[in-house]
C-alpha cells in the first residue's frame, strides 16, 4: 500500500500556507532531518481533475516527492498522526456534475453515496454479463465513443441471487434475495479490497417477485433468440436475411407461449421438446467458420459472439440436437 502526505484546501493560498505547516511538522518529527528545501509543488488541479482557480468548490492538494515515499510510509506505520492518510483518489470523482462536486468535494472518500446514474456527466458505458437470465456483473467505463473502447474503468458491480425451490425449472423459480457488491477504481486503476459497498435486497413482496421474474425471463428469451440466429448461420450457412426470416417465423410461432413464459409458465418447454422442426432436430456440428483471421471451429469463436453470457461455451452441445441448447435457455440453465 502506498502512503502519501495529503491535505486538501479550498484555495491556492490556503494550500501554500498548509504546505508550510506540513514542512515544519515533517522536519520537527525528524522525517527529513538536515533537509532545508523539500520542494513539494502544489498541483494546480483538484481531485476531480478540473483546473483549479481558487473557487470554493475547487480543492487543491499536496503530495510528497517520490523520494520521500518510503520515509512517509515508515512514519505512518509507527505513528498515529491524523495528518497522514492512506490516499485513494477515485476515478468517478473526475466525472461529477457541478452539483455533485459540491456534495462530494473530497476525491479520497470511498464513493458509497455517489449515484452513477445522476451524479455524473456523461453517463458511463456499461458492460453487462448475465447468467440464467440474472444480471450478475456490470463494469462501468469512461468510454471513447469514436474508438469504441474504454478510457478507464470506473466501477464494477457483482450481484448474487438466491431463489426459492418452488418450481420444476430454474427459470420459473421465485427470487428470494439479491446480494449486491460495488467497488470503485482509483486513479491508479486499482480496486481496493475492504472498501466495497454491499447491500442485500429481500424480495418479500409478491409484486417485486413477479417483476423480477418477468425481467429475468425476458432476458432469457432475448439471448435464446440471439442463439437461434447464430446457430442457423453457423449450422446451415444461411445469409443474415435468410436467418432473419427464419427467426421471425420461429418467434411468431411461439409468440403467445413466450408471453406466458415471461409470466412464469413453462408450457413452452414442452412445445419445443415436441417440435418436429428440422432445424431444431438437426445434430449440431462443430463446423469451420471463416473469419478475417482464418477458419476456426464454431466452438472456438462462439464465445466472442456472446460476451454478455457467462455460459457461452457451445462445445457441450456438439453432437446433440440444436433444440437442446434452446431448451436449456428456457429451463434457466444458460
Amino acid at each position: 500500500m502506498e502512503y502519501k502526505l495529503y491535505t486538501i484546501c479550498p484555495s491556492f493560498e490556503t494550500a501554500q500556507a498548509n504546505l508550510q505547516v506540513i514542512r515544519t511538522l515533517m522536519l520537527e518529527d525528524g522525517i527529513l532531518d538536515n533537509i532545508t528545501t523539500i520542494n513539494w509543488d502544489i498541483p494546480h488541479k483538484v481531485g476531480n481533475g478540473i483546473e483549479g482557480n481558487g473557487d470554493t468548490t475547487q480543492y487543491y492538494y499536496t503530495t510528497p516527492d517520490e523520494e520521500y515515499a518510503s520515509q512517509v510510509q515508515a512514519y505512518v506505520q509507527s505513528h498515529d498522526d491524523p495528518k497522514l492518510f492512506d490516499v485513494y483518489n477515485f476515478n468517478i470523482y473526475k466525472h461529477l456534475t457541478a452539483t455533485a462536486r459540491e456534495k462530494f468535494p473530497d476525491p479520497s472518500i470511498v464513493p458509497h453515496s455517489v449515484d452513477y446514474k445522476i451524479d455524473v456527466s456523461p453517463n458511463f458505458h456499461q458492460q453487462k454479463v448475465f447468467e440464467f437470465g440474472f444480471l450478475v456483473n456490470t463494469v462501468l467505463h469512461y468510454w471513447d465513443g469514436d474508438l469504441s473502447q474504454s478510457i478507464h474503468e470506473i466501477a464494477r458491480i457483482v450481484e448474487q441471487y438466491t431463489v426459492k425451490d418452488n418450481s420444476r425449472y430454474h427459470s420459473t423459480k421465485t427470487i428470494d434475495r439479491r446480494l449486491k457488491k460495488r467497488d470503485w477504481t482509483t486513479v491508479d486503476g486499482l480496486y481496493i479490497e475492504g472498501l466495497s459497498k454491499i447491500t442485500t435486497k429481500i424480495y418479500d413482496a409478491v409484486i417485486d417477485q413477479r417483476r423480477e421474474g418477468r425481467i429475468r425471463r425476458d432476458n432469457i428469451f432475448t439471448f435464446l433468440s440471439k442463439d437461434y440466429f447464430a446457430l442457423r448461420q453457423f449450422q446451415l450457412g444461411e445469409s443474415e436475411d435468410q436467418v432473419e426470416v427464419a427467426a421471425f417465423g420461429f418467434l411468431k410461432k411461439y409468440s403467445s407461449l413466450k408471453a406466458d413464459f415471461i409470466e412464469g409458465s413453462w408450457a413452452i418447454i414442452q412445445y419445443v421438446e415436441e417440435d418436429d422442426d428440422p432445424f431444431l432436430n438437426m445434430i449440431m456440428q462443430d463446423n469451420l467458420i471463416p473469419t478475417p483471421q482464418g477458419s476456426f471451429p464454431m466452438s472456438a469463436i462462439y464465445p466472442s459472439f456472446f460476451p454478455e453470457l457467462v455460459n457461452n461455451d457451445i462445445s457441450p452441445y456438439i453432437g446433440q440436437p440444436v433444440k437442446n441448447r434452446i431448451l436449456d435457455h428456457l429451463k434457466g440453465l444458460v
